[in-house]
Protein backbone atom coordinates (compact mmCIF):
# COMPACT_ATOMS: atom_id res chain seq x y z
CA UNK A 1 0.00 0.00 0.00
CA UNK A 2 2.87 2.31 0.83
CA UNK A 3 4.42 1.74 -2.54
CA UNK A 4 0.99 2.28 -4.25
CA UNK A 5 0.45 6.08 -2.47
CA UNK A 6 3.87 6.60 -3.23
CA UNK A 7 3.21 6.19 -7.03
CA UNK A 8 0.10 8.37 -6.87
CA UNK A 9 1.22 11.16 -4.80
CA UNK A 10 2.50 12.98 -7.98
CA UNK A 11 -0.47 12.64 -9.64
CA UNK A 12 -2.42 13.79 -6.22
CA UNK A 13 -0.49 16.53 -5.80
CA UNK A 14 -1.29 18.16 -9.69
CA UNK A 15 -4.63 17.08 -9.29
CA UNK A 16 -5.00 19.35 -5.86
CA UNK A 17 -3.92 22.33 -7.86
CA UNK A 18 -6.21 22.31 -10.00
CA UNK A 19 -9.17 22.12 -8.02
CA UNK A 20 -9.76 18.32 -8.92
CA UNK A 21 -11.20 15.62 -6.13
CA UNK A 22 -9.56 16.01 -2.71
CA UNK A 23 -6.17 14.20 -2.28
CA UNK A 24 -6.85 11.66 -0.23
CA UNK A 25 -9.79 10.30 -2.14
CA UNK A 26 -8.24 9.66 -4.98
CA UNK A 27 -5.54 7.67 -3.54
CA UNK A 28 -7.99 5.69 -2.11
CA UNK A 29 -9.79 4.89 -5.16
CA UNK A 30 -6.76 4.55 -6.99
CA UNK A 31 -5.22 2.33 -4.36
CA UNK A 32 -7.95 0.17 -4.22
CA UNK A 33 -8.18 -0.32 -8.23
CA UNK A 34 -4.80 -1.21 -8.19
CA UNK A 35 -5.29 -3.91 -5.38
CA UNK A 36 -8.20 -5.38 -7.18
CA UNK A 37 -5.73 -6.02 -10.10
CA UNK A 38 -2.39 -6.96 -8.87
CA UNK A 39 -1.50 -10.46 -8.67
CA UNK A 40 -1.17 -11.94 -5.41
CA UNK A 41 1.80 -12.65 -3.50
CA UNK A 42 2.90 -16.16 -3.94
CA UNK A 43 2.63 -18.96 -1.44
CA UNK A 44 4.06 -22.11 -0.87
CA UNK A 45 1.77 -25.16 -0.71
CA UNK A 46 -0.19 -27.05 1.09
CA UNK A 47 -1.23 -22.75 2.16
CA UNK A 48 -3.70 -20.81 -0.05
CA UNK A 49 -4.38 -17.50 -0.94
CA UNK A 50 -6.74 -15.75 1.21
CA UNK A 51 -9.99 -13.76 -0.34
CA UNK A 52 -9.12 -10.36 -1.07
CA UNK A 53 -10.73 -8.27 1.50
CA UNK A 54 -11.41 -6.04 -1.37
CA UNK A 55 -13.46 -8.09 -3.83
CA UNK A 56 -15.73 -9.20 -0.40
CA UNK A 57 -16.32 -5.72 -0.08
CA UNK A 58 -16.70 -4.82 -3.75
CA UNK A 59 -19.19 -7.76 -4.00
CA UNK A 60 -21.23 -6.40 -1.01
CA UNK A 61 -21.71 -3.15 -2.42
CA UNK A 62 -23.17 -4.65 -5.95
CA UNK A 63 -25.35 -7.05 -4.09
CA UNK A 64 -26.75 -4.18 -2.04
CA UNK A 65 -26.97 -1.86 -5.13
CA UNK A 66 -28.96 -4.49 -6.91
CA UNK A 67 -31.47 -4.76 -4.29
CA UNK A 68 -32.16 -0.84 -4.02
CA UNK A 69 -32.46 -0.78 -7.75
CA UNK A 70 -34.41 -3.78 -7.67
CA UNK A 71 -36.88 -1.91 -4.98
CA UNK A 72 -36.80 0.90 -7.28
CA UNK A 73 -37.82 -0.33 -10.12
CA UNK A 74 -40.50 -2.29 -8.11
CA UNK A 75 -42.14 1.07 -6.61
CA UNK A 76 -42.23 2.70 -9.77
CA UNK A 77 -44.21 -0.11 -11.31
CA UNK A 78 -46.50 -0.41 -8.58
CA UNK A 79 -46.94 3.42 -8.49
CA UNK A 80 -47.86 2.79 -12.68
CA UNK A 81 -49.67 -0.42 -12.61
CA UNK A 82 -52.90 -1.02 -11.89
CA UNK A 83 -53.91 -3.52 -9.29
CA UNK A 84 -54.69 -6.40 -11.36
CA UNK A 85 -51.09 -6.70 -12.51
CA UNK A 86 -49.62 -6.60 -8.65
CA UNK A 87 -49.53 -10.39 -8.96
CA UNK A 88 -47.13 -10.63 -11.98
CA UNK A 89 -44.85 -8.39 -9.99
CA UNK A 90 -44.75 -11.22 -7.66
CA UNK A 91 -43.38 -13.75 -10.03
CA UNK A 92 -39.89 -13.17 -9.57
CA UNK A 93 -40.26 -13.81 -5.93
CA UNK A 94 -41.85 -17.23 -6.78
CA UNK A 95 -38.97 -17.82 -9.54
CA UNK A 96 -36.70 -17.31 -6.00
CA UNK A 97 -38.55 -19.92 -4.06
CA UNK A 98 -38.77 -22.65 -6.67
CA UNK A 99 -34.74 -22.01 -7.23
CA UNK A 100 -34.13 -22.18 -2.98
CA UNK A 101 -36.69 -25.84 -3.01
CA UNK A 102 -34.86 -27.05 -6.29
CA UNK A 103 -31.35 -26.13 -4.55
CA UNK A 104 -32.37 -28.13 -1.25
CA UNK A 105 -30.17 -31.21 0.03
CA UNK A 106 -31.51 -34.49 -0.63
CA UNK A 107 -32.85 -36.03 3.05
CA UNK A 108 -34.43 -39.43 4.03
CA UNK A 109 -37.48 -36.97 5.25
CA UNK A 110 -39.77 -35.05 3.66
CA UNK A 111 -43.30 -33.31 5.54
CA UNK A 112 -45.20 -36.84 4.47
CA UNK A 113 -47.77 -36.13 7.08
CA UNK A 114 -48.09 -32.15 6.65
CA UNK A 115 -49.15 -33.61 2.59
CA UNK A 116 -51.93 -36.10 3.56
CA UNK A 117 -53.70 -33.61 6.05
CA UNK A 118 -53.57 -31.03 3.66
CA UNK A 119 -54.96 -33.04 0.73
CA UNK A 120 -57.83 -34.43 3.22
CA UNK A 121 -58.34 -30.42 3.78
CA UNK A 122 -58.37 -29.83 0.34
CA UNK A 123 -60.73 -32.27 -0.70
CA UNK A 124 -62.80 -31.98 2.41
CA UNK A 125 -63.12 -28.04 1.46
CA UNK A 126 -64.29 -28.63 -1.97
CA UNK A 127 -67.12 -30.23 -0.53
CA UNK A 128 -68.03 -28.31 2.21
CA UNK A 129 -67.27 -24.35 1.45
CA UNK A 130 -68.69 -22.36 -1.29
CA UNK A 131 -65.54 -21.51 -3.58
CA UNK A 132 -67.50 -17.65 -4.33
CA UNK A 133 -67.21 -16.63 -0.86
CA UNK A 134 -63.57 -15.13 0.08
CA UNK A 135 -61.50 -12.47 1.12
CA UNK A 136 -61.03 -10.64 -1.77
CA UNK A 137 -58.54 -7.96 -1.49
CA UNK A 138 -58.78 -5.17 -4.49
CA UNK A 139 -56.26 -6.13 -7.51
CA UNK A 140 -55.50 -10.07 -5.93
CA UNK A 141 -57.07 -13.12 -6.25
CA UNK A 142 -59.60 -14.12 -4.19
CA UNK A 143 -58.28 -15.92 -1.09
CA UNK A 144 -60.58 -19.06 -1.04
CA UNK A 145 -60.32 -21.96 1.71
CA UNK A 146 -59.02 -23.96 -1.62
CA UNK A 147 -56.69 -21.62 -2.36
CA UNK A 148 -55.50 -21.28 1.73
CA UNK A 149 -54.98 -25.39 1.55
CA UNK A 150 -53.44 -26.04 -2.02
CA UNK A 151 -51.29 -23.45 -1.72
CA UNK A 152 -48.95 -24.70 1.62
CA UNK A 153 -49.88 -28.45 -0.25
CA UNK A 154 -47.90 -27.21 -3.23
CA UNK A 155 -44.98 -26.13 -1.33
CA UNK A 156 -44.65 -29.55 0.84
CA UNK A 157 -45.11 -31.38 -2.56
CA UNK A 158 -42.12 -29.13 -4.22
CA UNK A 159 -39.91 -29.13 -1.56
CA UNK A 160 -40.35 -33.44 -1.35
CA UNK A 161 -39.62 -34.13 -4.73
CA UNK A 162 -36.68 -31.74 -4.20
CA UNK A 163 -35.48 -33.37 -1.19
CA UNK A 164 -36.51 -36.84 -1.15
CA UNK A 165 -35.68 -40.02 -3.38
CA UNK A 166 -38.34 -42.24 -2.27
CA UNK A 167 -40.98 -39.92 -2.39
CA UNK A 168 -40.25 -39.48 -6.17
CA UNK A 169 -40.08 -43.04 -6.96
CA UNK A 170 -43.62 -43.87 -4.65
CA UNK A 171 -45.37 -40.76 -6.91
CA UNK A 172 -44.03 -42.43 -10.24
CA UNK A 173 -44.43 -46.51 -9.24
CA UNK A 174 -47.79 -46.41 -10.87
CA UNK A 175 -46.57 -45.21 -13.91
CA UNK A 176 -45.74 -49.00 -14.77
CA UNK A 177 -49.57 -49.63 -14.13
CA UNK A 178 -50.84 -47.20 -16.25
CA UNK A 179 -49.12 -45.77 -18.92
CA UNK A 180 -51.20 -44.84 -21.57
CA UNK A 181 -53.19 -42.72 -19.18
CA UNK A 182 -50.20 -41.15 -17.98
CA UNK A 183 -49.35 -40.34 -21.57
CA UNK A 184 -52.86 -39.85 -22.37
CA UNK A 185 -52.65 -36.50 -19.09
CA UNK A 186 -49.17 -35.61 -20.04
CA UNK A 187 -50.60 -34.93 -23.66
CA UNK A 188 -53.44 -32.78 -22.80
CA UNK A 189 -51.11 -31.20 -20.56
CA UNK A 190 -49.06 -30.13 -23.20
CA UNK A 191 -52.00 -28.77 -25.53
CA UNK A 192 -53.15 -27.04 -22.86
CA UNK A 193 -49.36 -25.26 -23.03
CA UNK A 194 -49.57 -25.19 -26.33
CA UNK A 195 -52.61 -23.75 -27.19
CA UNK A 196 -52.20 -20.82 -24.68
CA UNK A 197 -50.58 -18.45 -28.06
CA UNK A 198 -53.90 -19.07 -29.35
CA UNK A 199 -55.83 -17.42 -26.88
CA UNK A 200 -57.16 -13.97 -27.12
CA UNK A 201 -56.40 -13.22 -23.01
CA UNK A 202 -52.88 -14.84 -22.93
CA UNK A 203 -52.28 -13.43 -18.91
CA UNK A 204 -56.24 -14.59 -18.04
CA UNK A 205 -55.09 -18.00 -19.99
CA UNK A 206 -51.78 -18.59 -18.34
CA UNK A 207 -53.42 -17.95 -14.77
CA UNK A 208 -56.57 -20.15 -15.65
CA UNK A 209 -53.76 -23.19 -16.53
CA UNK A 210 -51.67 -22.62 -13.34
CA UNK A 211 -54.65 -22.80 -11.11
CA UNK A 212 -55.67 -26.14 -12.74
CA UNK A 213 -52.42 -27.28 -12.75
CA UNK A 214 -52.69 -27.38 -8.89
CA UNK A 215 -56.44 -27.65 -8.19
CA UNK A 216 -56.68 -30.58 -10.99
CA UNK A 217 -53.10 -32.19 -11.92
CA UNK A 218 -51.33 -32.09 -8.43
CA UNK A 219 -53.96 -33.47 -7.02
CA UNK A 220 -54.70 -36.20 -9.50
CA UNK A 221 -50.72 -37.43 -8.46
CA UNK A 222 -50.95 -36.74 -5.31
CA UNK A 223 -53.86 -38.87 -5.04
CA UNK A 224 -52.40 -41.49 -6.73
CA UNK A 225 -49.78 -41.64 -4.20
CA UNK A 226 -51.79 -41.36 -1.32
CA UNK A 227 -54.27 -44.22 -2.20
CA UNK A 228 -51.57 -46.58 -2.53
CA UNK A 229 -51.41 -47.25 0.68
CA UNK A 230 -54.52 -49.42 1.70
CA UNK A 231 -57.68 -48.20 4.13
CA UNK A 232 -57.11 -44.96 2.87
CA UNK A 233 -59.35 -45.01 -0.40
CA UNK A 234 -62.07 -46.06 2.01
CA UNK A 235 -61.93 -43.42 4.39
CA UNK A 236 -62.31 -40.81 1.80
CA UNK A 237 -64.96 -42.49 -0.25
CA UNK A 238 -67.09 -42.88 3.48
CA UNK A 239 -65.58 -39.19 3.81
CA UNK A 240 -67.30 -37.67 0.13
CA UNK A 241 -70.68 -39.63 1.17
CA UNK A 242 -70.85 -37.95 4.78
CA UNK A 243 -70.43 -34.92 3.17
CA UNK A 244 -72.68 -35.09 -0.30
CA UNK A 245 -75.00 -36.95 2.31
CA UNK A 246 -74.74 -33.38 4.67
CA UNK A 247 -75.58 -31.18 1.82
CA UNK A 248 -78.43 -33.16 0.27
CA UNK A 249 -79.79 -33.55 4.00
CA UNK A 250 -78.75 -28.98 4.53
CA UNK A 251 -80.52 -28.42 0.89
CA UNK A 252 -84.04 -28.67 2.33
CA UNK A 253 -83.56 -25.76 4.35
CA UNK A 254 -82.66 -23.71 0.76
CA UNK A 255 -85.48 -25.24 -0.78
CA UNK A 256 -87.98 -24.09 2.03
CA UNK A 257 -86.27 -20.95 2.49
CA UNK A 258 -85.79 -20.18 -1.88
CA UNK A 259 -82.51 -18.82 -1.29
CA UNK A 260 -79.17 -20.14 0.15
CA UNK A 261 -79.13 -19.71 4.01
CA UNK A 262 -76.26 -17.38 4.15
CA UNK A 263 -77.50 -15.08 1.69
CA UNK A 264 -77.50 -12.03 3.44
CA UNK A 265 -76.07 -13.02 7.18
CA UNK A 266 -71.97 -13.36 5.25
CA UNK A 267 -69.68 -10.91 7.61
CA UNK A 268 -67.97 -7.92 5.12
CA UNK A 269 -64.69 -9.75 4.69
CA UNK A 270 -66.07 -12.64 2.95
CA UNK A 271 -68.72 -10.68 1.00
CA UNK A 272 -67.26 -10.21 -3.15
CA UNK A 273 -68.46 -7.56 -4.74
CA UNK A 274 -69.38 -9.00 -8.00
CA UNK A 275 -72.39 -9.57 -10.19
CA UNK A 276 -71.80 -13.11 -10.15
CA UNK A 277 -71.30 -13.77 -7.24
CA UNK A 278 -74.90 -11.73 -6.67
CA UNK A 279 -76.42 -13.93 -8.86
CA UNK A 280 -75.40 -17.13 -7.20
CA UNK A 281 -77.04 -15.61 -3.68
CA UNK A 282 -79.93 -14.94 -4.92
CA UNK A 283 -80.03 -18.07 -6.87
CA UNK A 284 -82.03 -19.17 -10.13
CA UNK A 285 -85.23 -20.40 -11.10
CA UNK A 286 -86.63 -21.89 -14.52
CA UNK A 287 -88.52 -18.72 -16.50
CA UNK A 288 -91.18 -21.04 -18.03
CA UNK A 289 -92.35 -22.41 -14.56
CA UNK A 290 -90.91 -19.86 -11.49
CA UNK A 291 -89.46 -22.88 -9.40
CA UNK A 292 -86.89 -22.77 -7.15
CA UNK A 293 -83.61 -24.44 -8.66
CA UNK A 294 -81.57 -25.61 -4.81
CA UNK A 295 -78.41 -25.33 -5.50
CA UNK A 296 -76.19 -25.89 -2.33
CA UNK A 297 -72.93 -24.63 -2.05
CA UNK A 298 -72.77 -24.89 -5.67
CA UNK A 299 -72.59 -21.79 -8.26
CA UNK A 300 -75.85 -23.17 -10.15
CA UNK A 301 -78.02 -26.49 -9.36
CA UNK A 302 -76.72 -28.10 -11.68
CA UNK A 303 -73.17 -28.55 -10.40
CA UNK A 304 -75.33 -29.68 -7.40
CA UNK A 305 -77.00 -32.28 -9.13
CA UNK A 306 -73.89 -33.19 -10.96
CA UNK A 307 -71.80 -34.02 -7.24
CA UNK A 308 -75.38 -35.90 -6.23
CA UNK A 309 -75.12 -37.70 -9.58
CA UNK A 310 -71.53 -39.04 -8.99
CA UNK A 311 -71.79 -40.03 -5.46
CA UNK A 312 -74.68 -42.18 -6.41
CA UNK A 313 -72.32 -45.55 -7.43
CA UNK A 314 -70.63 -45.19 -4.13
CA UNK A 315 -74.13 -45.30 -1.94
CA UNK A 316 -75.26 -48.22 -4.20
CA UNK A 317 -72.09 -50.06 -3.92
CA UNK A 318 -72.29 -49.49 -0.04
CA UNK A 319 -75.68 -50.57 -0.47
CA UNK A 320 -74.53 -53.66 -1.84
CA UNK A 321 -71.78 -54.93 0.30
CA UNK A 322 -73.13 -53.77 3.74
CA UNK A 323 -73.17 -56.38 5.91
CA UNK A 324 -76.28 -54.91 8.35
CA UNK A 325 -79.82 -55.07 7.59
CA UNK A 326 -79.83 -51.56 9.51
CA UNK A 327 -77.34 -49.89 7.22
CA UNK A 328 -78.78 -50.97 4.47
CA UNK A 329 -81.92 -50.08 5.18
CA UNK A 330 -80.89 -46.44 5.83
CA UNK A 331 -78.57 -46.49 2.45
CA UNK A 332 -82.08 -47.18 0.67
CA UNK A 333 -83.78 -44.12 2.26
CA UNK A 334 -80.76 -41.92 1.24
CA UNK A 335 -81.01 -43.17 -2.05
CA UNK A 336 -84.63 -42.28 -2.52
CA UNK A 337 -83.83 -39.34 -0.84
CA UNK A 338 -81.06 -38.20 -2.85
CA UNK A 339 -83.60 -38.40 -5.77
CA UNK A 340 -85.89 -36.46 -4.66
CA UNK A 341 -83.08 -33.41 -4.06
CA UNK A 342 -82.28 -34.01 -7.44
CA UNK A 343 -85.37 -33.00 -8.26
CA UNK A 344 -85.30 -30.49 -6.62
CA UNK A 345 -82.76 -28.84 -8.13
CA UNK A 346 -84.90 -29.12 -11.93
CA UNK A 347 -81.65 -30.73 -13.71
CA UNK A 348 -81.84 -33.48 -15.85
CA UNK A 349 -78.32 -33.97 -15.62
CA UNK A 350 -78.47 -35.27 -12.30
CA UNK A 351 -81.68 -37.80 -13.12
CA UNK A 352 -79.86 -39.11 -15.95
CA UNK A 353 -76.69 -39.61 -14.00
CA UNK A 354 -78.97 -41.37 -10.78
CA UNK A 355 -80.34 -43.99 -13.61
CA UNK A 356 -77.05 -44.16 -15.32
CA UNK A 357 -75.63 -44.94 -12.00
CA UNK A 358 -78.28 -47.43 -11.12
CA UNK A 359 -78.52 -49.53 -14.92
CA UNK A 360 -74.48 -49.52 -14.88
CA UNK A 361 -74.01 -51.08 -11.44
CA UNK A 362 -77.20 -53.47 -12.05
CA UNK A 363 -74.91 -54.81 -14.68
CA UNK A 364 -71.29 -55.09 -13.75
CA UNK A 365 -72.67 -55.62 -10.05
CA UNK A 366 -74.55 -59.05 -11.11
CA UNK A 367 -71.80 -59.85 -13.69
CA UNK A 368 -69.00 -59.56 -10.28
CA UNK A 369 -71.55 -61.69 -8.64
CA UNK A 370 -71.84 -64.07 -11.21
CA UNK A 371 -67.76 -64.64 -11.14
CA UNK A 372 -67.62 -64.55 -7.51
CA UNK A 373 -70.36 -66.75 -7.08
CA UNK A 374 -71.10 -69.68 -9.50
CA UNK A 375 -74.43 -70.95 -7.59
CA UNK A 376 -76.25 -67.61 -8.22
CA UNK A 377 -79.33 -67.63 -10.29
CA UNK A 378 -80.43 -64.19 -10.30
CA UNK A 379 -76.67 -62.51 -11.25
CA UNK A 380 -76.67 -64.57 -14.45
CA UNK A 381 -80.17 -64.13 -15.51
CA UNK A 382 -79.66 -60.03 -14.98
CA UNK A 383 -76.29 -59.89 -17.05
CA UNK A 384 -78.40 -62.01 -19.61
CA UNK A 385 -81.55 -60.50 -19.84
CA UNK A 386 -80.02 -56.73 -19.39
CA UNK A 387 -80.58 -55.57 -23.04
CA UNK A 388 -84.42 -56.08 -22.81
CA UNK A 389 -84.05 -54.70 -19.11
CA UNK A 390 -82.30 -51.66 -21.07
CA UNK A 391 -84.71 -51.47 -23.57
CA UNK A 392 -87.31 -51.34 -21.39
CA UNK A 393 -86.49 -48.55 -19.42
CA UNK A 394 -85.60 -46.24 -22.49
CA UNK A 395 -89.26 -47.25 -23.69
CA UNK A 396 -90.39 -46.36 -20.02
CA UNK A 397 -88.79 -42.90 -20.15
CA UNK A 398 -90.71 -42.21 -23.44
CA UNK A 399 -94.74 -43.53 -22.63
CA UNK A 400 -94.63 -42.25 -19.10
CA UNK A 401 -94.97 -38.59 -19.25
CA UNK A 402 -93.48 -37.65 -15.78
CA UNK A 403 -91.02 -39.59 -16.45
CA UNK A 404 -90.25 -38.58 -19.87
CA UNK A 405 -90.17 -34.91 -18.82
CA UNK A 406 -87.32 -35.47 -16.27
CA UNK A 407 -85.33 -37.82 -18.50
CA UNK A 408 -85.87 -35.77 -22.00
CA UNK A 409 -87.37 -32.41 -21.13
CA UNK A 410 -90.35 -30.88 -21.81
CA UNK A 411 -91.93 -27.50 -22.45
CA UNK A 412 -89.65 -26.09 -19.46
CA UNK A 413 -86.83 -26.81 -20.95
CA UNK A 414 -87.59 -25.96 -24.51
CA UNK A 415 -85.16 -23.14 -24.59
CA UNK A 416 -82.43 -24.62 -22.57
CA UNK A 417 -82.49 -27.63 -25.38
CA UNK A 418 -82.52 -25.11 -28.15
CA UNK A 419 -80.29 -22.86 -26.79
CA UNK A 420 -77.40 -25.64 -26.51
CA UNK A 421 -78.12 -26.72 -30.57
CA UNK A 422 -77.76 -23.11 -31.21
CA UNK A 423 -74.45 -23.48 -29.30
CA UNK A 424 -73.08 -26.24 -31.21
CA UNK A 425 -73.86 -24.59 -34.71
CA UNK A 426 -71.77 -21.57 -34.07
CA UNK A 427 -68.94 -23.51 -32.29
CA UNK A 428 -68.63 -26.21 -34.91
CA UNK A 429 -68.19 -22.84 -37.60
CA UNK A 430 -65.04 -21.71 -35.22
CA UNK A 431 -63.68 -25.18 -34.92
CA UNK A 432 -63.68 -25.92 -38.19
CA UNK A 433 -61.70 -22.30 -39.30
CA UNK A 434 -59.54 -23.13 -36.86
CA UNK A 435 -59.42 -27.14 -35.01
CA UNK A 436 -56.37 -26.89 -32.81
CA UNK A 437 -57.99 -25.00 -30.46
CA UNK A 438 -57.74 -21.04 -29.16
CA UNK A 439 -56.67 -21.41 -25.81
CA UNK A 440 -57.74 -21.87 -22.01
CA UNK A 441 -60.84 -20.57 -20.76
CA UNK A 442 -61.92 -19.19 -24.57
CA UNK A 443 -64.59 -21.30 -25.52
CA UNK A 444 -67.28 -18.94 -24.64
CA UNK A 445 -65.62 -15.84 -26.17
CA UNK A 446 -64.89 -18.15 -29.19
CA UNK A 447 -68.44 -19.08 -29.73
CA UNK A 448 -70.11 -15.67 -28.38
CA UNK A 449 -73.41 -17.52 -27.81
CA UNK A 450 -75.40 -14.82 -25.52
CA UNK A 451 -79.12 -15.67 -23.62
CA UNK A 452 -81.73 -13.51 -23.10
CA UNK A 453 -80.59 -11.85 -20.22
CA UNK A 454 -77.13 -10.88 -21.69
CA UNK A 455 -75.16 -13.73 -20.65
CA UNK A 456 -72.68 -15.25 -22.39
CA UNK A 457 -72.18 -18.72 -21.67
CA UNK A 458 -71.35 -22.30 -22.98
CA UNK A 459 -73.55 -25.27 -21.53
CA UNK A 460 -71.70 -28.21 -23.62
CA UNK A 461 -67.89 -29.18 -22.04
CA UNK A 462 -67.68 -31.48 -25.53
CA UNK A 463 -67.88 -27.57 -27.34
CA UNK A 464 -65.82 -26.20 -24.46
CA UNK A 465 -62.50 -28.75 -24.69
CA UNK A 466 -62.90 -29.19 -28.81
CA UNK A 467 -63.10 -25.42 -29.05
CA UNK A 468 -59.95 -24.64 -26.21
CA UNK A 469 -57.77 -27.52 -26.79
CA UNK A 470 -58.64 -28.51 -30.68
CA UNK A 471 -59.50 -32.35 -31.72
CA UNK A 472 -56.28 -33.27 -30.27
CA UNK A 473 -57.34 -32.43 -26.87
CA UNK A 474 -60.48 -33.81 -26.90
CA UNK A 475 -59.11 -36.98 -27.91
CA UNK A 476 -56.70 -37.05 -25.45
CA UNK A 477 -59.26 -35.46 -22.66
CA UNK A 478 -61.65 -37.88 -22.92
CA UNK A 479 -59.63 -40.87 -24.16
CA UNK A 480 -58.03 -40.87 -20.79
CA UNK A 481 -61.90 -41.23 -18.70
CA UNK A 482 -63.06 -43.76 -21.29
CA UNK A 483 -59.54 -45.49 -20.84
CA UNK A 484 -59.92 -45.33 -17.22
CA UNK A 485 -63.42 -46.50 -17.23
CA UNK A 486 -62.26 -49.34 -19.05
CA UNK A 487 -59.74 -50.32 -16.87
CA UNK A 488 -61.55 -50.12 -13.42
CA UNK A 489 -64.08 -52.24 -14.63
CA UNK A 490 -62.03 -55.27 -15.98
CA UNK A 491 -60.17 -54.88 -12.05
CA UNK A 492 -63.16 -54.62 -10.56
CA UNK A 493 -65.18 -57.44 -11.43
CA UNK A 494 -62.73 -59.77 -11.26
CA UNK A 495 -61.13 -58.30 -7.95
CA UNK A 496 -61.30 -60.08 -4.33
CA UNK A 497 -60.16 -57.81 -2.16
CA UNK A 498 -62.52 -54.93 -0.45
CA UNK A 499 -60.98 -51.84 -1.15
CA UNK A 500 -60.07 -52.94 -4.74
CA UNK A 501 -63.82 -53.53 -5.54
CA UNK A 502 -64.01 -49.22 -5.57
CA UNK A 503 -62.59 -49.81 -9.04
CA UNK A 504 -66.41 -50.58 -9.61
CA UNK A 505 -68.49 -47.34 -9.07
CA UNK A 506 -65.29 -45.64 -9.46
CA UNK A 507 -65.56 -46.32 -13.19
CA UNK A 508 -69.67 -46.20 -12.97
CA UNK A 509 -68.89 -42.50 -12.16
CA UNK A 510 -66.55 -41.70 -14.90
CA UNK A 511 -69.38 -42.53 -17.36
CA UNK A 512 -71.72 -40.87 -15.80
CA UNK A 513 -69.30 -37.91 -15.28
CA UNK A 514 -68.93 -37.89 -19.10
CA UNK A 515 -72.55 -38.41 -19.52
CA UNK A 516 -72.89 -35.17 -17.67
CA UNK A 517 -70.59 -33.12 -19.57
CA UNK A 518 -72.56 -33.30 -22.76
CA UNK A 519 -74.74 -30.18 -20.95
CA UNK A 520 -72.64 -29.05 -18.06
CA UNK A 521 -69.69 -27.48 -18.96
CA UNK A 522 -68.82 -25.54 -15.29
CA UNK A 523 -65.83 -27.10 -13.38
CA UNK A 524 -66.55 -26.99 -9.73
CA UNK A 525 -66.46 -30.56 -8.96
CA UNK A 526 -63.48 -31.59 -11.38
CA UNK A 527 -61.00 -31.45 -8.16
CA UNK A 528 -63.19 -34.09 -6.51
CA UNK A 529 -63.36 -35.72 -9.86
CA UNK A 530 -59.39 -35.37 -10.47
CA UNK A 531 -58.94 -37.11 -6.75
CA UNK A 532 -60.93 -39.82 -7.93
CA UNK A 533 -59.51 -40.79 -10.58
CA UNK A 534 -56.11 -40.60 -9.02
CA UNK A 535 -57.86 -43.08 -6.55
CA UNK A 536 -58.97 -45.37 -9.28
CA UNK A 537 -54.91 -45.59 -10.71
CA UNK A 538 -53.84 -46.19 -7.02
CA UNK A 539 -55.95 -49.08 -6.83
CA UNK A 540 -55.51 -50.42 -10.54
CA UNK A 541 -51.88 -50.36 -9.40
CA UNK A 542 -52.59 -52.38 -6.41
CA UNK A 543 -54.86 -54.39 -7.93
CA UNK A 544 -52.43 -55.65 -11.15
CA UNK A 545 -49.62 -55.97 -8.63
CA UNK A 546 -51.68 -58.37 -5.97
CA UNK A 547 -52.29 -60.49 -9.51
CA UNK A 548 -48.63 -60.76 -10.57
CA UNK A 549 -47.58 -61.55 -6.79
CA UNK A 550 -50.46 -64.14 -6.61
CA UNK A 551 -49.60 -65.61 -9.95
CA UNK A 552 -47.33 -68.49 -10.56
CA UNK A 553 -43.32 -67.38 -11.38
CA UNK A 554 -42.29 -69.13 -14.67
CA UNK A 555 -39.36 -71.20 -13.68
Amino acid sequence: MATVQSLVRPAVSVLGKFGALPGWVFTRVVAYLIALVSPPAPVLPPYHQPKSPQWDTLLRTMVIALIVFIGLIYGFLIAIFPLFLYTYLAAPIAVVLLLTIWALPESDTFPHNAIIKLFFAASSTVCLWPNYLAVAIPGLPWITLMRLSTIPLTICVLISLSVSPKFRRDMSQWFESAPWLLRLMLAFIAIEILTLPMSQSPFSSLNRLFILQIEWTMMFFLSAYIFSVPGRATLWVKMFCSFVAFLAVSSLIEYRMGHVPWAGHLPSFLVVQSDIVDKILVGGARAASGKYRVQSIFTTSLSFAEILGLSTPFFLHFLMTSRTRIMQAALAVYLCFSFFVIITTDSRLGIIGFFASVLLYLFFGSFKRWRSRQDSIFSPAIVLSYPMIFMLFMALTLVWRRLNVMVWGGGAQQSSTDGRAEQWTMGMVKFWQWPFGYGQSQGGVVVGWVDLAGNMSLDSYYLSILIEFGIIGFIAYFGMLLLAASEAFIAGVSSKDKEIDLLMPLGIMIIVFIIGKGVLSQTDNHTLFFVMLGMLVALLHRSKSARKISSPSDD
